[in-house]
């Protein structure tokens, strides 16, 4: 049998992913939400998705912005920072194997919820 990660059907493809998405993500990958991931939800929704959308809406910001090439600069140097972290989680939580918890609590829900709406169709 192959050990993989739980499915996280509940995220769409080619969405935006706001602070919330990415907190529901993690936690369903059976990691901890860290205190730096909720230090850079409002620079995830407000400045990120904020800028993607203008830019891929084809408006200019350069005007919006004293300072485009360095509020670019940070701001991926901060979103870099948070994918690392997620990578380091994920490369630890595949070392010590305890995914393997996360994908058996994950798949008992599932059970559960099965149960759950086989017994209320009854």
């Amino acid at each position: 049998m192959c050990e993989k990660f739980p499915t996280l059907s509940s995220t769409r493809e080619n969405q935006n992913i706001t602070s919330t998405e990415f907190r529901s993500i993690v936690k369903k990958l059976g990691l901890d939400y860290l205190p730096q991931y909720e230090l850079r939800e409002k620079l995830i929704d407000d400045q990120l998705l904020y800028y993607r959308n203008t830019i891929a809406h084809g408006e200019r910001i350069h005007e919006e912005v004293d300072d485009y090439p360095g509020t670019y600069k940070l701001l991926s140097e901060k979103i870099i920072e948070i994918l690392e972290s997620l990578r380091d989680q994920m490369t630890e939580s595949i070392r010590r194997k305890t995914y393997l918890a996360s994908t058996a609590s994950f798949g008992t829900l599932i059970e559960e919820r099965r149960f759950t709406d086989s017994v209320g169709r009854k």
